[in-house]
């Protein structure tokens, strides 16, 4: 018999390490399917870009997946659809919850008709356009500049 234990020695050793192994992943391996997918969730970030001293553009420059935010049907309810372009204007994102920044494209449109328009759209797509504040950005030449 100690014949046959020096002789399989490996083999043995191999079957009493397969067996602890087995013992281990039996006691601590995960049993559930039901594993937590930890997720980082942010809040926007807000950069300002100075084309001029006196006129600073703010643009929306969002870090996070609001499909994993619970505060967003409330807070940022439009997100789906931004950014929105018309001829007259482009609604650019969200800077801050319910805080819209929208360009002015049709410089000789009256900002109260392009205003209207903005409203409508809100309205138009499920919020409401009285929760909303709207930052106004107004392109100054025909390059594009504000």
């Amino acid at each position: 018999m100690l014949n046959f234990i020096k002789k399989h020695s490996i083999v043995i050793f191999l079957v009493f390490l397969v067996i602890i192994l087995g013992l281990l992943k039996f006691f601590y391996g995960n049993t559930s399917n039901n594993t937590a997918e930890i997720t980082p969730t942010t809040v926007p970030t807000i950069t300002q870009e100075n084309t001029t001293e006196s006129n600073p553009v703010v643009t929306a420059k969002p870090t996070f997946n609001p499909e994993l935010s619970v505060d967003v049907v409330g807070n940022y309810p439009l997100w789906k659809l931004v950014p929105y372009q018309t001829n007259d204007f482009i609604v650019d994102g969200y800077i801050e919850p319910l805080i819209l920044n929208v360009k002015v494209l049709n410089k000789d449109k009256p900002l109260i008709e392009i205003e209207t328009e903005v409203r409508q759209w809100i309205k138009e797509n499920g919020a409401d356009p009285n929760t909303h504040q709207i930052i106004w950005n107004h392109i100054n030449d025909e390059s594009g500049n504000y």
